[in-house]
C-alpha cells in the first residue's frame, strides 16, 4: 500500500501521515488508534513509557476523549470544517482544534460532574459540552450525556 493510500484509509492527509512517521506531529488519539488497528498492533509494540527530553503528552479522561472524538465525527458528519465551525460557535480554531482531540479537563466549554463527590475523573464523572453547537455536533457524533460516554 502506498503512503497516500494508507493516510487515506487512516482518514489522515499523506502530509499528515508524513509528519507522523519522521516524529514532527503526534498524532490524535482518534488516528493513533487507528493507526494501530491498521497495522494490528498493540500500543506496548511502539512505544512504552520512559524518560523523554520532549514534553510528556498529558493523560486526559477517557470521558473526554470520547467526547472529542463523537464532537470530530459530528462535525465531520455535518461537513463543517473547524474554520466554519469557527465562525458558528466564536471558539477560536486552536481551541476546537484541542477539543475534538479531547484534550481538556474542563474549561468554560466543557460541564463536568463527579457523580461519587470527589473531584477526580472517574467511572462516575459526566462531561458534556456548554455551547450548544458542539453539544449538539458531539450528540450527532455518538456522545451519550446521560452516560457520560458514546453509545456504540
Amino acid at each position: 500500500m502506498s503512503t497516500a493510500e494508507f493516510a487515506d484509509v487512516l482518514g489522515v492527509k499523506r502530509e499528515t501521515l508524513s509528519r507522523i512517521d519522521n516524529d514532527r506531529k503526534l498524532p490524535s488519539y482518534k488516528t493513533l488508534s487507528r493507526y494501530l488497528d491498521l497495522l494490528d498492533m498493540e500500543l506496548d509494540a511502539v512505544a512504552q513509557k520512559g524518560d523523554s527530553s520532549k514534553a510528556s503528552i498529558p493523560d486526559y479522561p477517557e470521558v473526554c476523549l470520547q467526547l472529542g472524538e463523537a464532537l470530530e465525527d459530528g462535525r465531520e458528519k455535518e461537513g463543517l470544517s473547524l474554520r466554519q465551525l469557527e465562525e458558528h460557535t466564536g471558539i477560536s480554531y486552536s481551541q476546537l482544534s484541542r477539543l475534538t482531540r479531547g484534550q481538556f479537563k474542563g474549561g468554560k466549554q466543557v460541564e463536568i460532574k463527579y457523580l461519587d463527590g470527589n473531584r477526580e475523573f472517574d467511572n462516575d464523572t459526566l462531561a458534556w459540552f456548554t455551547h450548544p453547537m458542539l453539544d449538539y455536533l458531539s450528540e450527532i457524533g455518538g456522545f451519550r450525556r446521560d452516560l457520560g460516554r458514546r453509545g456504540f
